[in-house]
């Protein structure tokens, strides 16, 4: 059988995902779709391709980027450089997006 799109009744036409999921982002208080995918991609420029291998961004809640690491000594590097990681990610997804870093050390 042949794909084609559901009938309406009438309704609205369905919205594309992007806008739904930017909502859900927003109203959960959390930056842009596209500050986290920009994060994400651009780890390696913002901290380092050395770092990058032992520290991974999971997300970013009230403006703090929630970063795990793979030993204690990555934790206290990211600590130590948070104020020069934080002008880079400005750079990246613009000014007030991330304010602060949360290091946890775990397995990656």
């Amino acid at each position: 059988m042949p794909w084609s799109p559901l009938p309406t009744s009438g309704g609205r036409p369905p919205a594309p995902i992007a806008g739904a999921l930017e909502a859900v982002v927003a109203s959960l208080g959390g930056p842009s779709v596209q500050a986290i995918v920009a994060v994400h991609q651009r780890w390696d420029d913002i901290v380092g391709a050395e770092v990058a291998l032992h520290a991974e961004p999971l997300g970013i809640d009230d403006s703090r980027l929630r970063v795990q690491v793979d030993g204690p000594a990555w934790a206290s590097h990211l600590r130590w450089a948070e104020p020069e990681i934080l002008v880079r990610l400005a750079e990246v997804v613009g000014a007030g997006q991330v304010t602060s870093l949360v290091v946890s050390v775990g397995r990656r």
